[in-house]
């Protein structure tokens, strides 16, 4: 009767212990991680952003390259990759490789150049490679509203396709009332046509913003792009940011 009794009461803990463990818990603290220092950041911002339901994530290029201790903020970078590969034969040196790239100081980060050259193949959506994603809290960036840093390393060997319109596909979540992870942000999808997608080659990084959101129900954000999800950070939203604006109709609520 007495192991009877053990193992009843060893089933319930055992229960108890999963039910509690099966939703993501807010940790109270990050251990601290070292970043590179972002040069054209600010000390404040504009004040937060307020949104009434999820809204379209918009995460911006503005660096690319090697990892470095300290990162120029470029908020033109867009303009420098270009589009298709000009179709013109150089005057003087018809067989010129570099021609195509003149005038585009990215140029080689833009998947028109490899598909022209036939390396294509190789170039995979970053949503489905390893990547490292870091937000840095202890810095802003200030551009139309406060955000923080977000680094992004290629961790595999294959290059990565981590941006189309100089946009990169992550959105950002955080844990609900019942302590389940949900999207507050949705990716923006538009028309594909003369789309410049930018390429990220193993071991180098990009450096991106993420928006500071504002309202009463405290909680822990993380940004995802596909199955890699970033390091915690903490934050306030309105509770209805899980929640999309428009009913099953298509009606605006």
């Amino acid at each position: 009767m007495l192991i009877r009794k053990v193992l009843i009461i060893l089933f319930i803990s055992c229960s108890f212990i999963w039910s509690c463990t099966d939703k993501p818990q807010i940790p109270e603290s990050v251990k601290p991680e070292s970043f590179p220092v972002v040069i054209n950041s600010v000390d404040c911002c504009e004040d937060p952003i307020e949104k009434e339901y999820l809204s379209y994530s918009r995460y911006t290029l503005l660096y690319i390259g090697s990892p470095s201790d300290s990162i120029n903020v470029n908020w033109r970078l867009s303009g420098e990759f270009g589009g298709p590969p000009p179709t013109e034969i150089d005057p003087i040196d018809p067989i010129d490789p570099e021609f195509k790239r003149k005038g585009r100081p990215l140029s080689k980060y833009s998947a028109y150049d490899l598909l022209r050259d036939g390396y294509y193949e190789n170039i995979i959506p970053a949503g489905m490679l390893d990547l490292k994603i870091r937000i840095d809290t202890s810095q802003l960036i200030n551009y139309m509203f406060g955000q923080y840093p977000v680094f992004i390393t290629n961790n595999s060997l294959d290059t990565a396709i981590i941006a189309s319109r100089n946009e990169i596909p992550a959105i950002m979540e955080a844990i609900d009332e019942s302590g389940k992870w949900r999207a507050i942000e949705e990716p923006l999808i538009g028309c594909g046509t003369g789309v410049t997608h930018i390429i990220l080659p193993p071991n180098e990084m990009v450096l991106s913003g993420a928006p500071i959101f504002k309202g009463e129900f405290k909680t822990a954000f993380r940004i995802r792009i596909g199955d890699n999800v970033s390091n915690i950070f903490f934050g306030s939203i309105n509770p209805n940011q899980f929640e999309s604006a428009y009913d099953k109709h298509g009606n605006y609520k």
